[in-house]
């Protein structure tokens, strides 16, 4: 019989500490976790099962549940501040500690490799107070556990990567999720509340979600909803189709309780691929820039241009010699696709430039004065963008700022003074914690956020969070 897994007894010798991502040349992470592009036979002679324990059977094992250092007491501030973020939780819940008290479960993963790689959720692994857990264990479906070390973070997408050492693993397949469509099967999969793994079924409710307000997301989203039962411990585990393959990781549910109503929400796989891709080949997320700055095509926007469909990315602004405005993009066009990425609002346009390579030369199909237009962009690393000159947090006119840490990290707008230009866009309780996809809790980290144009300003209010834009000038 083949073993895979050591004893809980080799905790003792092996250290689960976040680790430097191991780097992979480019193009060759992807080749490692391979995707079934194979559709779902849907047609109505289809032979309809009336069990799917066969699928499960090879499901289950790749799912674990994951166990971060307890850096907190069970039941305090932070952690039922996590779960109430991502499960509208009320405190207390989930807080029957594990039998090696030293643990305490937060979530699930799903392993995407024979060699361990494995995939869950940036909430799984973060405290409220911002850190890393500092160890991490991993239960298996037959009860072996084994330390994992973080290889990578990336919390806009809210996709972490952790390892174990091993081989052999019960690694889940992926499919496509651009494949998937509303009406499909679905199987949510993880350890809900602690009672061990678990298999809930449901369809596939609505698919390219975003804009969701789950907990400080504003990054990167690309949800499946689903109405397979999702609730507190299953954030990081499974969600798969009828053929047993990995469709998204599921993340949140929205519920007044903490309780499954019903709608719940995986990152695609398609996504979370490319995050874990992203994190191999670059050790850190690496984002791309386009200097575009767009904005979702709405209602009248749509009538108004003569479009088919409400949908596309409208170029409000371009950076003067930016990538895009090199490359031949014009304010007024609408994006309709980059690559063979279909860009059906804002979001879709940040992931499809946000993930490619710096230095790729990307297809922007735009639509411009009622004719279509096939331009290249070259886009570049985001670090090495220029922004613009750096604006002095005191230049904010007459906005009384006061820096918040810990749970609360960002800028507290005290005060805004009457005959402020920003007084209909800023209120006082209102707490930025981030500028221009940038975290900010000092005045000097928002001084560097901050350049002359619009700027993009994540704020929470009265347990809220919400983004507003402000412009500055020179």
């Amino acid at each position: 019989m083949r073993t895979y897994l050591v004893p809980l007894l080799a905790l003792a010798l092996l250290a689960a500490a976040h680790a430097e991502a191991p780097r992979f040349a480019a193009g060759l992470a992807a080749a490692k976790f391979p995707q079934d592009s194979v559709p779902l036979d849907r047609a109505a002679a289809a032979p309809r099962l009336v069990s799917y324990a066969d699928v499960l059977k090879r499901v289950t094992p790749s799912v674990v549940s994951v166990f971060p250092a307890r850096l907190a007491k069970p039941g305090d501030a932070q952690q039922d501040a996590l779960l109430k973020r991502f499960f509208g939780a009320k405190p207390g819940v989930d807080e029957k500690e594990d039998e090696d008290s030293h643990f305490r479960s937060v979530g699930s993963g799903v392993i995407v490799s024979p060699d361990g790689y494995i995939l869950t959720n940036s909430h799984v692994v973060h405290l409220e107070s911002g850190k890393l857990a500092d160890e991490i264990v991993v239960e298996f479906s037959n009860k072996w556990r084994l330390p994992a070390t973080i290889i990578g973070v990336d919390a806009k997408a809210d996709i972490a990567v952790i390892k174990v050492d091993g081989k052999d693993l019960p690694a889940l397949p992926m499919a496509d999720s651009r494949n998937v469509e509303v009406g499909d099967i679905a199987f949510a999969v993880g350890n809900p509340f602690k009672v061990g793994m678990t298999a809930t079924m449901g369809m596939i409710s609505a698919v390219k979600r975003a804009g969701v307000k789950i907990g400080d997301s504003g990054g990167f989203q690309d949800f499946l909803q689903t109405d397979a039962a999702i609730n507190p411990g299953n954030s990081g585990g499974a969600l798969c189709d009828a053929r047993g393959r990995l469709i998204g990781i599921n993340t949140a549910i929205i519920s007044g309780s903490g309780g499954n109503l019903g709608i719940g929400f995986a990152v695609s796989v398609n996504l979370a691929r490319r995050v874990l891709c992203n994190l191999l080949e670059n050790g850190e997320p690496v984002r791309s820039f386009a200097g575009v700055r767009v904005k979702s095509v709405d209602d009248a926007t749509a009538r108004e241009r003569k479009l088919a469909e409400v949908k596309g990315a409208l170029v409000e602004e371009l950076q003067p010699e930016g990538p895009g405005a090199q490359g031949g993009l014009q304010q007024g066009d609408i994006i309709l696709r980059v690559g063979d990425e279909e860009i059906v609002d804002d979001n879709a346009f940040r992931i499809a430039v946000g993930f490619a390579a710096p230095g790729a030369k990307l297809a922007f199909h735009v639509i411009r004065e009622g004719q279509p237009v096939d331009v290249n962009v070259t886009v570049i690393q985001e670090k090495e963008a220029k922004k613009g000159a750096a604006i002095e947090i005191d230049e904010l006119p007459k906005v009384h700022l006061r820096e918040q840490q810990g749970a609360k990290a960002g800028l507290l707008v005290e005060k805004i003074e009457p005959h402020s230009p920003f007084a209909k866009s800023l209120e006082p309780g209102m707490v930025i914690f981030e500028i221009n996809d940038a975290a900010v809790a000092t005045a000097e980290q928002a001084s560097a956020a901050l350049h002359a144009g619009a700027n993009k300003l994540r704020v929470r209010q009265d347990g809220e969070t919400a983004t507003i834009s402000l412009t500055l000038n020179r």
